[in-house]
């Protein structure tokens, strides 16, 4: 990488993810995730997969309504949900 990335240039909420540990590590706006995961099972209405989150006073969430809260709501920033092998923290 030859210069710093600003990711405040666009006012879209983004989410640092990783999986299997950091295996992969990806920053994602809500759009991308949907595209980049559509064919998974990340939105799958499914209720024993849910984001959960240790002393934080969240709750536990489905993945779809954990984007639509985060998107939202600046306190969940820098809070990490952890689902199965996914990790996700809203960063900006």
């Amino acid at each position: 990488m030859k210069q710093s990335i600003n990711l405040k240039d666009t006012k879209d909420v983004k989410y640092l993810c990783s999986w299997n540990g950091n295996d992969i590590v990806q920053i994602h706006t809500k759009e991308t995730l949907l595209n980049d995961y559509k064919d998974s099972n990340l939105f799958d209405d499914d209720d024993d997969m849910l984001f959960v989150t240790i002393g934080n006073g969240f709750d536990n969430f489905k993945f779809k309504d954990y984007l639509k809260l985060s998107s939202k709501d600046e306190d969940f920033i820098n809070v990490n949900f952890i689902c199965d092998n996914m990790q996700i923290k809203r960063i900006v």
